[in-house]
């Protein structure tokens, strides 16, 4: 009977709600019952065994074999183990795959290979003169066998048979852009930019017509594009070019971006200033979870977990669900500091964005880290998109019969305002070309609005009140005339 194929986007069900389910189908059979009533404690891998593969069995990455007559076995170039089933026994097999313990390593003329519930099997090959094949296919790996005991097992026999190369670029060298262009990984924008041209110039087919220097030549303009390109950078030191090739297929979800506050102040947007700052964010170790004792993975931890779909078996049903398995990547803690620039002209609530720059995750494209401007009330001005309101106070004298007065500016310089007319409360003198720079283009400024205000006494002098009186008195007189 073919199973049934249920797809649920994420898995948080209760058994109870499950077996409902299950029992439309037929139920849930006695070996499930049994397999999941018990919790599994799997063999960890031996201590005294490494972890890598010699380079001398990169051929086997790729290849698929048949495991003890029960399970086929795919050998995945990141080291890790995949099963190949098809019965339900094998699919239950197949959950410490899902789960992380399945993985396979290769050195000292020796293979070892964890297979769940059975632990690590240590294999010798058979034939070849007991060495790995120069060359990956068919016919070199057909005359071998390998020959194993179960180490956690009390030695108890194991066996492989080939079976087939399923991916034959998975032995392909991984492409690494900083070794082509014979930069660090710390390498900075311009020192890319030089290594480029250098190679870019000594393998060019002009100079050089012959066929290796053509493919090293796309080796270097490839290499380029990839480090050149903050984003596709990121996501190479995070995964090599898995993680490229993934995101470019839209395979991956992108974490949140981290967004913090910046507090300027006025004159900080008028004169353009740059600021530094900081943010605690975790990153994953470049090539720490395949080589782990590079010096530079010293300060390296696990990190979270990773979501990934895996299918169940359950009844004549196969649901596939997304479940948290632990990762095979290393992370650590660092402090990322930013120079933000901060142009003239900018306002209240404009974002600074440092693309892909936030928290990591295997199997994510990171976040962006996002500053967004925070204005401090000035003490004097007021901003009204690109004008500049502030308010002036002038005497009744000066009212009266004129002024000049001068106003200190955000940046310093020296605006005069003037009048020897009679100034009225709340009139507003306008001035060309001293308000806020306009970010689109910073020689074009907006207008100054000086909004008077006039100190009237709080009392007058018996000689002061006849002055107007007098005065007062001309004026209705010059108007009776009329």
């Amino acid at each position: 009977m073919v199973p049934t194929i249920i797809y649920f986007s994420y898995v948080q069900l209760s058994n109870g709600f499950m077996e409902e389910i299950l029992n439309q189908f037929g139920g849930m059979d006695d070996s499930m019952h049994g397999r999941r009533a018990q919790a599994t404690s799997y063999p960890k891998w031996p201590k005294n065994v490494k972890k890598t593969i010699d380079e001398k069995f990169n051929v086997f990455k790729g290849t698929e074999w048949q495991y003890n007559d029960r399970l086929k076995l795919k050998l995945k170039k990141d080291g890790t183990i995949e099963i190949n089933c098809q019965s339900n026994r094998c699919r239950m097999d197949a959950e410490a795959c899902d789960e992380g313990h399945c993985n396979w390593s290769a050195h000292d003329d020796k293979l070892y290979f964890q297979v769940g519930e059975d632990g690590v099997s240590e294999f010798t090959i058979v034939g070849g003169g007991g060495k790995p094949p120069k060359e990956q296919n068919k016919p070199s790996f057909n005359n071998l066998k390998l020959q194993g005991t179960m180490i956690q097992k009390n030695n108890k026999k194991s066996k492989c048979t080939f079976s087939r190369i399923y991916d034959f670029e998975a032995m392909l060298p991984e492409f690494d852009p900083y070794s082509i262009l014979d930069v660090t990984d710390e390498a900075t924008e311009q020192q890319i930019k030089s290594a480029f041209r250098k190679y870019s110039l000594k393998y060019h087919p002009d100079k050089n017509p012959d066929e290796e220097s053509r493919r090293k030549y796309e080796g270097v303009r490839q290499a380029y594009d990839i480090l050149s390109d903050a984003k596709k950078r990121i996501m190479f030191d995070m995964g090599g070019m898995d993680s490229i090739r993934d995101m470019e297929k839209g395979n991956m979800n992108e974490l949140r971006d981290t967004e913090s506050k910046l507090e300027v102040t006025l004159a900080d947007l008028y004169k353009g200033i740059q600021k530094s700052a900081s943010i605690r964010r975790r990153v994953v170790c470049r090539g720490c979870g395949k080589n782990p004792n590079l010096p530079r993975c010293d300060s390296c931890n696990r990190c979270p977990n990773e979501v990934k779909l895996v299918q169940r078996q359950m009844g004549h049903m196969i649901i596939q669900q997304q479940e948290e398995v632990p990762s095979k990547e290393k992370c650590k803690y660092e402090k990322k500091e930013f120079d933000l620039q901060v142009e003239r002209g900018m306002k209240e609530g404009e974002m600074i964005t440092f693309a892909n720059a936030g928290e990591q995750k295997p199997g994510y494209v990171p976040g962006d880290v996002i500053y967004k401007l925070k204005t401090k009330k000035d003490d004097k001005f007021t901003r009204y998109a690109n004008d500049l309101h502030v308010q002036m106070t002038i005497t009744l004298k000066e009212a009266l019969l004129g002024f000049s007065k001068t106003l200190k500016h955000l940046d310093g310089h020296i605006v005069k305002i003037s009048s020897d007319q009679i100034t009225k409360p709340n009139h507003i003198f306008v001035i060309e070309g001293e308000g806020m720079p306009v970010r689109e283009d910073p020689s074009e400024f907006g207008k100054l609005r000086v909004i008077i205000s006039v100190d009237f006494p709080n009392a007058l002098t018996s000689g002061q009140k006849e002055v107007i009186a007098a005065w007062e008195g001309k004026q209705h007189a010059s108007r009776d005339e009329l």
